[in-house]
């Protein structure tokens, strides 16, 4: 039990008497006392009863230093829980608090910024008048009172009625001028200021108003003599947290950029962190901000690459350039490849995560394909096939998909063993991946030696019960793998036994252009094949595939087309579409900008010009 825990209501009384005594010593212990009291639970609700925060605001304006120093240790104290705080705060000493503020002592200024700040946050009645008399502090002569008072308003703003109140009371006003101030300590709490009232959805069109990030983005220039490194750290925090929240691409400008990418050479590793991860928010696919200099930059969030606490920002940003025509090269230029290997097998799933889109935003685009072929991350790629991860996985065989498009890249994929793990990602629960494993299949399948291995897993079963699972979300997907496997004889044969026909002819009046485009695609490579074009003939695709040429989706006409040629290279077929009456509208095909559509309408008018002159023969 606490040595103040036996002491009696009416010592607590007049101890709190005291604080009146003309003696000044008397006075300064009686509030050490009470300082100890308010720090006892078992007391303080007692000595709270006698009401000695009236006495104790009064002697904070007392003639003796050390009265008005240990005064303020025992306010502080008794603010320090609930019940203190109302004991501190009523009405009647509500206006001598704020008195306080404009004392001419900027040592009890200051410390009465921290005592209003915790006031306001929970006294909402007075939180207005608080929070108005802490903005009047914001033009202080002595910056250090302006730190207390903006510390003390950030206190108020991270809950959303404080933030409000802090926009009212019109701290927005300064805050301009707060970051252009030459006190670190200033620029740090006005930022700590922004980034609790950007978290608040409410406030942004205030934010946006204000247009803070020039101002923020300069900071991150300071050099370590004109400011602390916590400065800079706080900014790039802040605007973190800004970028994060407002529509970063609208409010912030080339010039902003510009301040973030000069700063790079002037960061430090734990700055690094905030301005990695800027980069990478403020670059997007439609943004200017890549003007110039993309090499230097890449060099540098590369050399980022290599510090473990930096290098998610630092993968995360080269993605984002990566994304960017222009910029795309830069990355392979600054080396960033040299590192894929290594951080594909982060401990970190995040980075993991990452690295293969890094590769997929490489491996997509022709022109740094090459590159991607040229290191070969298939191994790597392959094993995160099997991370526990979803994510991970998902964009692993996303990698892999696009690795695949190219015969090099379908014969890596196939050398490091990917097809083993075909069955089971198709099992995936997620869609994603079990789309991107059906486009995988599909790549792979083009190749005839590698299709006749994966058909020795027999995936045609399961990609077709796809068909029958999903909603329309992937159909696409084991549609289009179908139709590769569908290349080859043993591949069309495996793929109708599957029970492919089935589906064609919905598939082929799917709401989906890709689902349309992909069905055609499998009517015209099983009717290629002679073990599977009777079938199609069985079906009679051609009365689904006819509407198709007139098709909003130009990929989807060019291949309902490619399916009527191969139909009508068989007279079966020519004389189906006569009987119907097709001729007319096949007759009308225009001519096409896309070769091989070209070259097939010409091959269908042959074909029809031919069943005529036959038909002819035999009727005369």
């Amino acid at each position: 039990m606490s040595i103040w825990a036996g002491i009696e209501a009416r010592v607590l009384g007049n101890a709190v008497e005291l604080l009146g005594c003309l003696n000044s010593e008397v006075r300064r212990w009686t509030c050490r006392i009470i300082r100890h009291l308010a720090n006892d639970a078992s007391t303080v609700l007692a000595f709270l009863e006698f009401n000695p925060c009236k006495h104790l605001i009064t002697l904070v304006r007392d003639e003796n230093a050390e009265v008005v120093r240990e005064a303020k240790y025992a306010l502080f104290q008794i603010a320090e829980n609930l019940q203190g705080l109302q004991a501190v705060f009523d009405d009647q000493a509500a206006d001598h608090i704020l008195e306080l503020l404009r004392l001419p002592d900027s040592e009890v200024r200051k410390w009465t910024c921290s005592l209003v700040g915790k006031l306001a946050i929970h006294h909402s009645a007075w939180r207005s008048k608080l929070c108005s008399g802490l903005v009047t502090l914001l033009r202080d002569e002595d910056t250090g009172v302006i730190f207390e008072a903006t510390y003390a308003l950030s206190w108020v703003a991270e809950t959303i009625q404080g933030a409000l109140t802090v926009v009212e009371a019109k701290a927005l006003n300064h805050v301009l001028e707060m970051l252009r101030s030459s006190d670190g300590k200033v620029q740090g709490s006005t930022c700590s200021l922004l980034g609790n009232l950007a978290v608040h959805e409410e406030i942004f069109p205030a934010i946006l108003e204000l247009n803070p990030f020039l101002q923020l983005s300069s900071l991150l220039l300071l050099l370590p003599s004109e400011s602390g490194g916590d400065v800079k750290i706080i900014a790039a925090r802040t605007l973190c947290l800004l970028v994060d929240c407002l529509d970063a691409h609208t409010a912030l400008g080339a010039k902003v950029f510009d301040n973030i990418t000069e700063s790079l050479e002037l960061t430090t590793p734990d700055l690094s962190l905030f301005t990695c991860w800027l980069v990478g928010r403020m670059v997007s696919p439609n943004s200017c901000v890549l003007r110039s200099g993309e090499l230097k930059l890449c060099e540098y969030l590369v050399s980022c690459v290599r510090e473990e606490q930096v290098v998610l920002n630092a993968i995360y940003a080269l993605v984002q350039v990566a994304r960017c025509s222009s910029a795309r090269h830069a990355v392979i230029d600054a080396k960033a490849l040299d590192h894929i290997v290594d951080i594909l097998g982060s401990p970190n799933a995040e980075v993991r995560r990452w690295s293969c889109m890094l590769v997929v935003c490489l491996a997509s685009r022709k022109s740094t394909a090459p590159a991607i072929l040229e290191l070969n991350p298939c191994v790597q790629l392959v094993a995160l096939l099997r991370d526990l991860d979803l994510r991970v996985v998902h964009y692993a065989t996303c990698a892999l998909s696009h690795i695949s498009a190219s015969v090099q890249g379908a014969r890596l994929v196939f050398d490091a063993r990917a097809p083993e793990d075909v069955l089971q990602l198709l099992e995936s629960p997620s869609a994603d991946i079990r789309g991107w494993t059906c486009v995988l299949l599909g790549n792979l399948a083009l190749d005839e030696g590698i299709c006749l291995d994966i058909l020795r897993l027999h995936p045609c079963a399961r990609l077709v019960s796809i068909l029958r699972e999903e909603d329309g979300e992937i159909i696409e997907w084991p549609t289009f793998a179908l139709s590769r496997i569908a290349h080859s004889p043993d591949g069309a044969l495996a793929v109708m036994e599957a029970g492919i026909l089935d589906h064609v002819l919905e598939l082929l009046e799917s709401a989906d252009a890709g689902v349309r485009r992909r069905a055609s695609s499998v009517v015209r490579f099983l009717a290629y094949h002679d073990a599977t074009a009777p079938a199609i003939f069985a079906l009679k695709p051609w009365r689904k595939l006819l509407p198709l040429l007139h098709d909003i989706n130009a990929a989807t006409r060019g291949n309902a087309i490619l399916a009527l040629d191969q139909i009508m290279t068989w007279w079966e077929g020519v004389a189906a579409l006569e009987e119907i009456g097709a001729v007319e509208a096949l007759q009308q095909l225009d001519e096409a900008a896309d070769a091989t559509i070209a070259a097939a309408i010409r091959s269908i008018h042959r074909s029809m010009a031919h069943y005529w002159e036959l038909a002819t023969d035999e009727s005369s």
